[in-house]
């Protein structure tokens, strides 16, 4: 999806829209990101798509499943 298509944007920092927590378990981590609007939503997993997300992770990527919660407007 192209962000364009999202219509107008403000200039705003990531936590101003997105909201987070993170964990570790042994050699797991989690990070549950969420939005509270759905149409944040569209525009939140157009920016940390699933590819995106394996190349921020870098070498930490153990290639572990990211799921995404629609209903929840949430990635984890």
């Amino acid at each position: 999806m192209n962000l364009s298509s999202l219509g107008p944007t403000t200039r705003a920092t990531f936590g101003y829209v997105v909201l987070g927590r993170s964990g570790d378990k042994s050699s797991d981590c989690n990070l549950g990101l969420f939005v509270r609007h759905h149409d944040e939503y569209d525009w939140l997993g157009t920016l940390l798509n699933v590819e995106n997300i394996h190349k921020l992770l870098g070498r930490d990527d153990k290639g572990k499943n990211i799921d995404r919660y629609r209903g929840f407007n949430a990635t984890n």
